[in-house]
């Protein structure tokens, strides 16, 4: 994730983070299962798309903790 995309996220909104965390996700499990099948060639990649989930998960949370 470069800091241009970061920086976008922050300024999204929560639902807006909510559906980049879902595509994550889902790409996380995609990821495994071609992992699994020998299919996949980057061996980073895995971890790569566990820190950008992170890094989303922050962020809404902090989202979440300046409204209340």
């Amino acid at each position: 994730m470069k800091k241009t995309e970061l920086k976008e996220y922050l300024s999204g909104s929560v639902s807006e983070l909510n559906k980049k965390y879902q595509e994550l996700i889902d790409q996380l499990k995609k990821t495994n299962l071609d992992k699994s099948a020998g299919k996949s060639k980057d061996v980073n990649i895995e971890s790569k798309l566990r820190k950008n989930i992170a890094r989303i998960k922050t962020i809404i949370r902090q989202k979440e903790l300046a409204k209340l």
